[in-house]
């Protein structure tokens, strides 16, 4: 089962696509898949399967998706400028990497399973090359093609709706009639390349198709010639007709735009933090120590329990917390977003997660348990987070970013700046903070635990870069 988080992320992702991307079903698939192969001793090497799959999934949605968002419909909407195939890709591969992230034993995977992401984006240009033309170029192939299973009925079923609409005495906004017109221009368009590519041999074996496929094209260009005499714009629409949809879904999504601040260049933290922690065997107890450095003990309570409770779970749920916002984060800067914006979510799901724990280690008190869970988010960011790779640009984020902008996180503490408890909980983290004693990006290991990034400029782009 989906953790909410990353069932929420399936959604947006489904919703924006058109698509079902269903997560657990494709594991289920594969599941199959290696079972048969193993029945036929044709058993492929683990990464080449899992590449093998990534792919094929990638292309079956991608395919449903263009299918999705050119076929004729009411509304008539088949404006692609803002699909994205790199957007496409990376929030696909996002998703991938949280799933396996979620697991309880994570496998070893590389970003895109493998793939250059050059290579793969070439790969995806040849799936989507037969969607870069007209829409109505798109209706007619797929006409033209029986494996398609789709007719000029469909089109009829339609443009019959539209006309009865255009024809109508009833008022209608303009935006209706633009519409309408739109669907029988683009399907009179679709019908004339079907027609002109119907040869001999076919008219003569589906006699009564081609008479009413012929009946339907002569009826939409009589409407089309009415609707002109009317001064509908049918020319115009007609010219406007994007001749490529596609032309720039290849573009980066953003474009990097030179600026004059210094700007902090952090990407791939979710994997140069798992290689952190994998190098350091001693990462979850570390950490411990130096939350358990940074916090006062409360009353009744004795360090070592803390400690006890810290290392059995708390201290845990802490790194899979952060390296899913590490993940989100590599996801949406490498889509264009400002590091700044995505640093915020990151103190904020980090934060939440230590509020939800810190009952759990002896603060009952609410501002003691906000300052609490600001110095332990402190304390995680420094060391596993975007704040390790450049510290001295993103310092503010792991400096009681949460408690200094009350307002911005009040949906976890329901609290404001100026409320009571909130004056308090940051009075409490003041006094607490001064001992907190861990470096930027260093914690208890013997040095850095890397080297901070000094470049500036440009946000990388996952999926434009080679690797």
């Amino acid at each position: 089962m989906l953790t909410v988080e990353l069932q929420e992320k399936v959604n947006k992702f489904n919703n924006k696509y058109n698509v079902n991307f269903d997560v657990e079903e494709m594991e289920t698939d594969a599941r199959i898949s290696s079972t048969f192969e193993g029945f036929s001793f044709q058993k492929k090497a683990e990464k080449v399967a899992h590449g093998e799959r990534y792919f094929k999934t990638l292309k079956k949605l991608l395919e449903k998706s263009l299918t999705a968002k050119t076929k004729i419909k009411a509304e008539a909407d088949y404006n692609l400028t803002d699909f994205n195939v790199r957007s496409f890709i990376n929030e696909y591969e996002d998703i991938l990497a949280h799933r396996n992230n979620d697991l309880k034993s994570p496998r070893e995977r590389d970003r895109f399973e493998g793939f250059n992401s050059s290579s793969l984006l070439d790969k995806v240009k040849a799936i989507t090359n037969s969607y870069n033309k007209t829409v109505h170029g798109i209706w007619a192939d797929k006409i033209l093609n029986d494996k398609e299973k789709f007719t000029f009925e469909d089109l009829k079923a339609i443009t019959d709706s539209a006309t009865r609409s255009l024809d109508s005495k009833i008022n209608k906004t303009e935006e209706m009639i633009h519409k309408n017109l739109v669907n029988v221009i683009y399907a009179k368009q679709a019908m004339e390349k079907v027609r002109q590519s119907r040869t001999g041999w076919w008219k003569f074996w589906n006699l009564l198709k081609n008479y009413r496929e012929n009946k339907y094209l002569e009826s939409l260009n009589e409407k089309l010639e009415t609707y002109k005499k009317a001064k509908l714009p049918v020319e115009k629409i007609l010219a406007e007709a994007p001749q490529q949809i596609l032309k720039n879904a290849y573009d980066k999504p953003v474009k990097a735009q030179e600026i004059n601040k210094e700007e902090p260049v952090v990407f791939d933290v979710y994997k140069k933090v798992r290689k952190i922690i994998a190098k350091d065997l001693k990462m979850k107890e570390n950490l411990t120590e130096d939350i358990l450095k940074a916090l006062t003990v409360p009353k009744r309570w004795n360090q070592d329990l803390q400690r006890t409770f810290l290392n059995t779970t708390i201290t845990k749920a802490l790194i899979e917390k952060v390296q899913t916002c590490n993940q989100e984060f590599d996801s949406f800067v490498g889509n264009g977003s400002s590091v700044e914006n995505q640093m915020k979510k990151v103190v904020g799901g980090v934060f939440e997660k230590a509020y939800d724990l810190v009952s759990t280690i002896g603060y009952v008190d609410t501002k003691e348990q906000i300052a609490s869970a600001q110095i332990i988010t402190d304390v995680v960011l420094k060391k596993l987070s975007p704040v390790a790779f450049d510290p001295k640009l993103l310092e503010q984020f792991a400096n009681g970013y949460v408690i200094n902008n009350a307002d911005e996180y009040n949906k976890i503490t329901d609290l404001y700046a100026n409320d009571q408890e909130m004056i308090e909980a940051k009075q409490r983290y003041e006094e607490m903070k001064s001992k907190i004693t861990v470096p930027e990006a260093s914690g208890s290991l013997s040095g850095p635990i890397v080297e901070p990034i000094q470049q500036t400029g440009k946000v990388i782009q996952p999926i434009v870069e080679k690797k």
